[in-house]
Formats: structure tokens, C-alpha cells, sequence
């Protein structure tokens, strides 16, 4: 496998150690996923959370989605 680096400073490298641990990811992990483009039958990573203030469900994954009517109607069933 080939190796590829840049420079950044000490708080940028913090930074990026901190996003992709919260991912869950090593450092590599998490750099591949944000800059490679995903294969064509690869389906996008769908996590539903709740939002910490408006309590909406939304897609966490890394790749944005449309939402299908059923979670629209659940997430808005309260306020219809």
C-alpha cells in the first residue's frame, strides 16, 4: 500500500486525531473516506440520531440522503 503525507500543525493534527476517533476510525480511515470519491454500488452510510435540540431525527452518516416520506411523517406526527 502506497503512503501519501502532508504537513499540518500541531493543533491541525489534533484536530483530525479527535474527528476521526469520534468516528470511530483510525487516522487513515477517516482521511480515505473524506477524500475518496465511493464506489458507484457502494450505498451511503445512513445513522439516524436524534437532534439535541429540536429532537428530529436525522441522517448522522457521512454521506447525506434524502429522507423517505415515512420518517418525514414520524418526525413531524406531533406537530400536525
Amino acid at each position: 500500500m502506497q503512503v501519501l503525507s502532508f504537513k499540518v500543525t500541531d493543533e491541525q493534527a489534533d484536530f483530525v486525531r479527535n474527528l476521526a476517533r469520534r468516528k470511530n476510525r483510525t487516522v487513515s480511515e477517516y482521511l480515505r473516506a473524506l477524500a475518496l470519491p465511493r464506489k458507484r454500488n457502494e450505498r451511503p452510510t445512513v445513522v439516524i440520531k436524534r437532534h439535541p435540540v429540536s429532537g428530529f431525527p436525522y441522517n448522522a452518516g457521512h454521506y447525506p440522503r434524502i429522507p423517505t416520506q415515512e420518517e418525514l411523517d414520524e418526525a413531524l406526527k406531533d406537530y400536525l
